[in-house]
């Protein structure tokens, strides 16, 4: 039941943000839509899970299965050191896309993360997504 549990929320929950990048983009006459070759660009794919904490096979947990994203982890890049910004996930999350504080309204609720969002638009200001986008990467974000 645990693990049918955890499995669920990875599957709500993992791709809450997620950048997902295709290699060799390719514009309408055919070039690459980039300058860089796609051996230049390196495939990334961002895995943020709130409320998760490391209980998962690749951080020494054995008491939940996660195979899969056990032999994922041992590919990839793997934080063994977790900070937030902020007590809950929305504020998190948005210093996490903008690189600012969450205090800019000085709310730390899951309200602050629309909140901010609305300021950061109304000032210009870019998320590490859009960076990625505006470098020929395609993005996706679930969750």
């Amino acid at each position: 039941m645990l693990r049918l549990s955890l499995i669920s929320r990875l599957t709500i929950w993992c791709f809450t943000l997620s950048v997902i990048t295709q290699q060799g983009l390719e514009s309408s006459d055919g070039r690459s839509s980039n300058t860089k070759t796609s051996a230049d660009k390196p495939n990334i794919l961002f895995i943020a899970v709130d409320d998760l904490r490391p209980e998962l096979g690749c951080y020494g947990v054995n008491y939940i299965q996660t195979p899969r994203i056990d032999a994922f982890a041992k590919t990839g890049r793997l934080f063994r050191n977790h900070y937030v910004t902020a007590p809950s996930c929305g504020p998190s999350r948005y210093a996490l896309l903008t690189g600012l504080s969450p205090k800019v309204n000085h709310d730390t609720t899951n309200h602050a993360f629309k909140q901010n969002l609305e300021f950061t638009a109304q000032r210009s200001i870019e998320s590490f997504p859009h960076m990625f986008k505006e470098a020929g990467y395609e993005t996706l974000s679930i969750g």
